[in-house]
């Protein structure tokens, strides 16, 4: 019996794992800290001030009512956002 559950609890735990995997990054929402981690800073320096800057992607309030802010971005919106940021240098 233990044998059973734990097959069927991997098998689970394998096709839960796979679902994150299947979503487009064109469709994908990034939260604070995956928005963070793209851009290569700390989650509260994205919220604080990059997520705030004029021209930065508009968020999406994903909660489900209530006071809470539960914000995504589309993560094709942030790497789109950091192309623009190219600095051009003289040659």
């Amino acid at each position: 019996m233990d044998e059973q559950l734990i097959a069927v609890l991997t098998e689970l735990t394998k096709k839960l794992d796979g679902l994150g995997a299947s979503v487009p990054v064109d469709k994908a929402l990034w939260a604070p800290a995956a928005c963070a981690q793209y851009l290569g800073v700390s989650e509260r320096h994205f919220s604080e001030r990059l997520s705030l800057r004029p021209g930065f992607p508009e968020a999406f309030n994903v909660s489900s009512g209530g006071q809470r802010m539960d914000l995504r971005w589309k993560a094709k919106d942030i790497m789109s956002w950091v192309e623009r940021q190219r600095v051009r240098r003289a040659a």
